[in-house]
């Protein structure tokens, strides 16, 4: 989480929340991999919080319900906004990078 925030400052020159966007799209960095790695890491971070303060069916639980919200707001919200802001740019990397979880690829392309 904290990687991607500083990517999206850094490069983007902008921030995660809608009210203060990127001004360009990043694909480098942990959007290299995935093209929600802020959304990863907060369903990891609920597995360990709720694993570590309710047991592993909290955790299981947590993880569900960040992934189910945070995957419905980007599906239905942020990938619009996104697709209207850069356009084909947007499209193409959509395409070609994974929603949420990494591919693990081995060998060349």
């Amino acid at each position: 989480m904290l990687w991607a925030t500083f990517t999206q400052w850094e490069i983007g020159k902008g921030t995660p929340a809608p009210n203060a966007p990127t001004h360009h799209l990043i694909i480098v960095g942990p959007y290299k991999y995935c093209r929600n790695p802020i959304e990863l890491g907060a369903i990891l971070y609920y597995l360990g919080i709720g694993t570590y303060f309710g047991g592993i069916i909290v955790g299981i639980i947590s993880c569900s319900l960040g992934f189910a919200l945070g995957s419905a707001y980007h599906k239905f919200v942020e990938e619009k906004e996104l697709e209207e802001r850069f356009g084909e740019e947007y499209k193409q990397y959509k395409e070609n990078t994974p929603f949420i979880f990494p591919q693990i690829r081995i060998g060349k392309k």
